[in-house]
């Protein structure tokens, strides 16, 4: 039921299975890092599916406009589009490589996750009061936006606090209309959850 709104599904997961254990029902035999992965693949495959004409536009616009230079004024906003994109990616991987560790640690504390999910309730509360404000589109989007929003998804790592509503978060109070603020947050989901597959 978590995994779809932005209320923190690896949170929930560890809430969960905490209550289960305690109360002496079966818990998944396995990491609770793995686990988290395994259903965060689910949610990775589903979004695949809803932009997959945007992921093989994207793609193509990509090398198209390294490899052909004449083009270059059209593919321009998809070309951007992607760089922004590779640069949001890179608090969050640089923080599971750096602190995985840690990360792994955070599944098995219930208090964490806790008071984690106090910072998501947070996060929901300022779009909900502030947030609907901006007016940006994604073409309007800039490198800042990208570094905020990267910023905010290295946060939720942490189980607890919501990946989506962290990002959204990061670009709705930054002046972005909320589908562009989501359309990207769902954009950066699919590298850093590939990076945790093969982490």
């Amino acid at each position: 039921f978590s995994e779809p709104i932005p209320i923190s599904s690896s949170g929930h997961l560890v809430l969960f299975q905490s209550i289960f254990a305690k109360m002496g029902l079966m818990v998944p035999q396995m990491n609770d890092v793995t686990f988290e992965v395994i259903v965060d693949t689910g949610s990775l495959i589903a979004i695949m599916y809803y932009y997959r004409h945007d992921i093989v536009r994207l793609f193509k616009a990509f090398f198209r406009y390294i490899g052909k230079p004449e083009q270059r004024d059209e593919l321009l906003p998809d070309f951007r589009f992607c760089i922004l994109l590779i640069v949001a990616t890179i608090p969050a991987a640089l923080g599971g490589v750096l602190f995985n560790d840690y990360i792994e640690s955070a599944f098995s504390n219930p208090k964490l996750v806790g008071c984690s999910l106090l910072i998501t309730a947070t996060f929901l509360m300022l779009i909900h009061k502030f947030g609907y404000k901006g007016k940006r589109s994604v073409k309007k989007l800039n490198l800042w936006d990208a570094i905020r929003m990267g910023c905010f998804q290295l946060l939720a790592l942490l189980p607890g606090i919501s990946r989506s509503g962290s990002t959204l978060t990061g670009g709705m109070l930054g002046g972005l209309e909320q589908k562009a603020a989501r359309d990207f947050s769902f954009f950066m989901f699919m590298p850093v959850s590939v990076g945790a597959i093969i982490l």
